[in-house]
């Protein structure tokens, strides 16, 4: 057994690797935990009582558990049993359960945790899985709203199923787990392409009806992190870095969305400005315009209705609050 050390435990990570031990820090010794690796597709964590008794009395008061499956291939899904998932749930202890494969990481919060541990039962097994995918994998209006917004993003999927299995042991069905009552921290491999560094890396979901919503995401050391409250197809792109106006223009049947306005030049500490977006017809008259505030962080869109004769708009970006631009470089987009 390991024995509690107060201080010792203070700053602890509870860390669960798979074929390996569980590591609390220090030299206090782990916790046998076997993996079943014989699928060319998945990695199992297999997790016996024993040691599952020595997982949940060893959670440190702060609360982060670490499942490492690093090193076992290019598995595309780890498989977890419905006894670890159930146990760090029921114990109250876990405040945070991170899974790390060699090019993925999850984190799970407790409320997250929580609806994966009632939609399994006892024979049950929930499979995670994190990859890129083709554009194909999204109906055709999701691909049109992505390719509106960058033909070149990568599309990222994720997945959460459980397993259910009978007595026997025989798989008799599964179901998907799309939408958490908490949040899933997200960190994904990608790597940038030479030609946008400098660019602001963003991630955004296309929904089934080619509803688009942006995330903010932050790209670290080879990266991108973010965070979600469902499982499903996101995409990943870049945007900005060059000088001026930098936004995107998606079109519907009724509206324009003008995406993701950056200012490439812009240093300043706000991330708040004013886009004021003028409506232009053929003869270089304005017929329209609107001004909102908007975030520099890139993650916002601005709706305008589509209005008759329009030709083209100009898009500028004002200090918040004034009408002092922050580039001399505004945005021209044909409609």
């Amino acid at each position: 057994n390991i024995d509690y050390d107060p201080d010792m435990y203070t700053e602890a990570i509870l860390t669960v690797k798979a074929g390996a031990m569980i590591d609390v820090g220090g030299d206090t010794g782990g916790v046998d935990v076997g993996i079943d690796n014989s699928d060319e597709k998945k990695v199992e964590i297999i997790v016996d009582d024993a040691a599952l008794e020595e997982v949940i009395n060893n959670i440190p008061p702060t609360g982060e558990v670490v499942i490492d499956v690093k090193g076992n291939g290019e598995k595309k899904e780890l498989v977890l049993p419905s006894n670890l998932v159930g146990a760090l749930h029921e114990s109250e202890q876990a405040k945070e359960v991170t899974v790390i494969a060699d090019d993925t990481e999850i984190c799970v919060s407790p409320d997250a945790l929580k609806k994966v541990a009632e939609t399994m039962e006892s024979n049950d097994k929930v499979g995670i899985s994190i990859g890129a995918v083709e554009k194909d994998n999204l109906n055709e209006e999701q691909q049109q709203a992505l390719d509106a917004i960058a033909k070149d993003a990568v599309v990222l999927s994720l997945n959460m199923v459980v397993s259910k299995y009978d007595d026997d042991g025989n798989k008799v069905a599964e179901e998907k787990i799309h939408e958490f009552d908490g949040k899933v921290n997200v960190r994904a491999a990608y790597e940038m392409p030479d030609e946008d560094n400098g660019k602001r890396v963003i991630v955004c979901y296309v929904s089934d009806n080619a509803s688009v919503t942006y995330i903010r995401a932050e790209y670290i050391d080879g990266y991108v992190e973010f965070e979600t409250d469902h499982f499903s197809h996101f995409a990943i792109m870049t945007i900005g870095g060059e000088p001026g106006v930098n936004v995107s223009l998606r079109t519907t049947e009724e509206r324009w969305y003008f995406d993701n306005i950056t200012v490439g030049e812009y240093e300043g500490e706000s991330d708040q400005a004013t886009a004021y977006i003028g409506i232009y017809n053929e003869n270089n008259v304005l017929i329209g315009a609107k001004t909102e505030m908007f975030s520099l962080t890139g993650i916002d869109s601005v709706e305008v209705d589509k209005i008759d004769g329009a030709k083209y708009a100009m898009v500028y970006v004002w200090e918040d609050g004034t009408m002092k631009p922050l580039t001399d470089k505004p945005k021209k987009l044909d409609l």
